[in-house]
């Protein structure tokens, strides 16, 4: 039945791949497509066609994540008063530095430590242990989570080689940990930073098969792109949240009475991690 709806904008070039063949080009294309490769790397049954082992297929993405852009929305903005048919504008403290956040996670829904790219050369700012120990490298099979964490710092903020083999150092101490038979294979977008030469020559020595689809197909075809959607959503909550509680302390601090609301809080690099963690142990 076909009905009037609003459409959904879409980048041009990802929606010419939503089509049966770039479905069949995926999964079916002799040799190169996913199927092959599975059967060919022993994780799938050449004839019933089923998955051996869930854990040894891994889905790897990365999202960039604003520290704090738009938070303010809905109750947690104060009313101004202005003149009538003037607008009421408030200058808001926001933090458009943005930080990739690398995630992997398997068939079975095992989801394996986080990695945090920031735009830094140095964090002049000091994390406390406590801040980090829910990062306390253990596997909670019961709970589908790794609580192994990376931090790493770059001018960029992006993954590179150097990052991306630093990630696949603590996958294969992870992927140990759990006991997972190797190969395993990894799907992934075919960003430069998968064909760096020493995590091509470290993928290999460990049985990490590196999978890339199709340009422009990953918000199709990767489960992560729906998990990342969701974690976008978590940590603006988490910066409401966070902005709140510093609020009520400033507020009720013996030491600062200006009159402050949630427009003057700023999040900055360590308070981001703090709702980080709490966001993904939550």
């Amino acid at each position: 039945k076909l009905s009037e709806k609003k459409p959904v904008a879409a980048e041009k070039k990802r929606v010419a791949q939503y089509t049966e063949a770039a479905v069949e080009e995926h999964f079916f294309a002799p040799g190169a497509g996913l199927g092959d490769t599975l059967i060919r790397h022993g994780i799938m049954d050449p004839t019933s066609k089923t998955i051996k082992d869930p854990r040894r297929l891994l889905n790897r993405d990365e999202t960039p994540q604003f520290m704090d852009y738009n938070s303010l929305r809905g109750n947690n903005i104060r009313k101004r008063v202005s003149a009538k048919g003037k607008s009421a504008i408030i200058p808001k403290a926001e933090n458009r530095e943005s930080v990739t956040v690398d995630v992997v996670m398997d068939l079975s829904g095992f989801l394996y430590g986080a990695h945090l790219l920031l735009a830094r050369d140095t964090l002049t700012e000091s994390v406390s242990p406590d801040e980090l120990s829910s990062f306390d490298s253990c596997i909670h099979e019961h709970q589908k989570l790794s609580t192994y964490g990376l931090l790493t710092l770059n001018e960029s903020g992006c993954q590179t080689g150097t990052t991306l083999l630093q990630r696949y150092v603590m996958l294969d101490a992870e992927l140990t940990a759990r006991g997972v038979p190797r190969p395993v294979v990894e799907m992934t977008d075919n960003h430069d930073s998968r064909y760096d030469e020493q995590v091509l020559e470290f993928c290999k020595e460990k049985g990490i098969v590196q999978w890339s689809e199709k340009a422009n197909t990953s918000g199709k075809f990767q489960a992560l792109d729906q998990v990342n959607r969701q974690l976008h959503v978590e940590i603006s909550k988490g910066v409401r949240e966070f902005k709140r509680e510093r609020l009520i302390h400033l507020q009720t601090s013996d030491r600062d009475d200006r009159k402050l609301d949630i427009s003057d809080i700023k999040v900055n690099t360590i308070d981001f991690i703090r709702i980080f963690c709490r966001v993904w142990f939550s």
